[in-house]
């Protein structure tokens, strides 16, 4: 998988709504939604974050575009 999918879907994975508004069974269906949408799987996504673990600076660095992705916009002067 390409660090571009890899960072598109956890964007999309992380947007998902947390807590009680969504119950185990609706976030699961709303996960293999997202995981279907950029044509990987959980078990591509999780071998990705392994190979990841061997090499922290990519990681950070992935992480990083993960992270500015999910900031709010900053806001006008």
């Amino acid at each position: 998988m390409s660090d571009s999918t890899f960072v598109r879907t956890m964007i999309a994975l992380r947007r998902l709504p947390l807590g009680y508004s969504a119950d185990t069974a609706a976030r699961v269906r709303m996960r293999d939604s997202v995981l279907r949408a950029h044509g990987v799987t959980a078990a591509q996504i999780e071998s990705v974050a392994v190979k990841l673990a061997d090499d922290p600076d990519r990681a950070a660095g992935i992480w990083r575009v993960i992270e500015s992705a999910m900031a709010p916009p900053p806001s006008p002067p």
